[in-house]
Formats: C-alpha cells, structure tokens, sequence
C-alpha cells in the first residue's frame, strides 16, 4: 500500500507500544483520513540491532519521515546512545524520543541542545500531544508547492499497479460463460478505440500535406502518433533554426533518455525500495512483483529493473540544470525576443 506518512517507532513494552498505536491511529485517521503506516521495533533483540537499520536510513533511500523511540529503549542501548547514533548518521526524520523516567529540569536541558536539530524530548505522560504535533508538522509538507504533484502521481500509478495485476490473474480465472460475456463488452470498447484511432490517424495523415503547420493541432495528436520524444526534437530544432542564446548545453539525448524515460517510469509504475535501501525498483503486476524479488538478501544486485540510489541523486542533478535551461527560455518567450 502507498501510505502518506511512514512512522518507525521503537519501542520495547509491547502493551503500551499496542495500545499507543490503537490510539494514534484512531486519531489522525479520525482528524485527516489519511493513510499512516507504523513499522514496530518491540523485541529485544530487534532493539539491540537497530545499528543496522540505522545505517540503511541514512545511506540509502529515506523511508521514515518520523521515529518515536522509548528513551529507555534497551540495557544495551539507552536514548542518548541513540539520538549520537542518529545525528552522526544525519537522518533526517523528525525524532521524538520519550520516557516516564525524564526529570523536568534534565528534559529542559536537553531540549535546548537538540533545539534545531529535528530531535524532541518529551515525558511519556506528554507523549500523545507531542506525538501530535509532530505528525500535524510532517503532514503539511503533503500540501506543498513541491509535494503535491508527486503524491497523486504516486497513489494513482499504485492503483493502476493493481488493476493491472487484477486484468492479468483475475481473466484466466473465469469459467468460460463468464469469459465469452466480458470479451463481447471488450470487442465493443476496442471497436470504438479502433473508430478513434482511425480518425486520429486520418487527422495525422492531414498533416502530411501541409508545408506549414498548426502547432496547436500537431500538439493535440495522440502520443503514439506524435510522441513527447518527437515534440521534444522538434522543440530542440526550433532553438537551433531561432539562434537562441539558450541552446547551449541543450542535449536532445540527454534530457529525453536520461530524465524523460526515468521520470516515466516512477510516474507510472509500483515504486518499491529493496532491502538494503540503494534501490528503486518498479513494476507494472505482480507477476513482475514476484519475478524481481531481492536476489541474495539484497546483496548482490544488478541494475535491471532498478534506479539506484547514485543513478537517482545523477537524474536529479540532471533535471535541476535543465530546469534552469527551461526557466531561460521561459524568460525568453514572456520578454517577447
């Protein structure tokens, strides 16, 4: 499932980490309805090899937006071990550390050291008002300039992951009255697809005559007629054949392999991150799901149907030097030169 926001919480008294859960849950869905996941760290055992999860969250892709974590987590590990642990690893979630054992003027102190560092000390007794604010504080973040395009992008291309899957398994499975009544409704939709297709590729083959063309109208062609690749060369060719100033460094290749091709592949497919947290991997159905899962705990990778985390942080650079080509351009077209 896609969720808004990924919680770790640490926490080795299971009946109190349960019964907090229950009501944490209970209250934000109650106050926003949106989808929260929370990962528990509650054994013994799992408490005194976080190290390694750690590490992963700080060298790999981020999962966790916040942790909760019991002061008094462990015999082998206490919270001022850990909150070193996490600032020397530079994480970056916000931290809500928590303990019925804090005295007030100690909490005080800490407070002010771990003031701007995303780090937070609270009582146990102040614990679900804390746990509150800090949750209303990471869901804003949904709402920014920089979030919201991303976030519907990612719930609905998990949607079409299912129903993709569904389409895949669930037909096979259909006695053959049931088989013969959904092709008719299929071989009726693809009738009317076929009609359109055909009077699109009429409306192309228009196109073909013209020495001059309405760019409005080639624009609204289908993508398999007309595809982002060619708009994309043509766009390229119009800087040449313009003389702009904004041509240099403009690579056709580049920008249409390298980031187009990526930034199709995360919009519409099932994200998903491996084990050790170094790589993206994507798929349209389960089958796929199934037919790449981690080879070798994780260990030995190859990068077929994978982004790595490397590859990532190089795309990103990537489009940011692009954007600025774009926003000169964009400059270019509203000054009128």
């Amino acid at each position: 499932m896609n969720y808004d926001l990924n919680i770790l919480w640490i926490e080795d008294t299971t009946s109190w980490l349960e019964s907090a859960k229950e009501w944490f849950l209970l209250k934000v869905e109650e106050q926003d309805g949106l989808l929260i996941n929370i990962d528990a760290v509650s054994s013994r055992d799992d408490v005194d090899s976080l190290s390694e999860s750690v590490e992963k969250e700080s060298t790999g892709f981020k999962l966790y937006d916040i942790i909760f974590v019991d002061f008094n987590i462990s015999s082998k590990i206490n919270g001022a071990d850990l909150i070193e642990k996490f600032r020397n690893s530079n994480i970056d979630a916000d931290i809500l550390f928590y303990s019925d054992k804090l005295k007030t003027p100690e909490q005080k102190e800490m407070m002010k050291e771990y003031e701007f560092s995303g780090i937070y000390i609270s009582t146990k007794e102040s614990f679900q008002e804390n746990a509150i604010k800090l949750y209303n504080k990471n869901i804003r973040r949904l709402t920014s300039m920089l979030n919201i395009r991303g976030l519907l992008t990612d719930k609905t291309s998990e949607n079409d992951y299912v129903m993709k899957s569904y389409l895949t398994q669930g037909y096979d499975k259909l006695a053959d009255n049931q088989k013969k009544a959904l092709s008719q409704q299929i071989n009726e939709m693809l009738k009317l697809s076929i009609d359109t297709v055909i009077e699109q590729a009429e409306n192309a083959k228009e196109q073909l005559s013209l020495e001059k063309h309405n760019m409005n109208r080639l624009q609204n062609l289908p993508d398999f007629i007309f595809p982002i690749k060619s708009k994309y060369e043509i766009f390229f060719k119009l800087l040449e054949v313009s003389n702009s100033e904004n041509i240099g460094g403009f690579s056709l290749d580049d920008y249409t392999n390298k980031i187009i091709k990526i930034r199709n592949t995360v919009a519409h497919k099932k994200i998903g991150i491996c084990k050790q947290q170094k790589y993206l991997k994507y798929y349209d159905t389960l089958k796929q799901f199934k037919a790449r899962v981690c080879p070798d705990s994780c260990i030995n990778h190859t990068d077929d149907n994978k982004i790595s985390l490397e590859k990532w942080i190089e795309t990103l650079k990537l489009a940011n030097e692009y954007t600025k080509k774009f926003e000169a351009i964009l400059e270019e077209l509203e000054s009128g030169s």
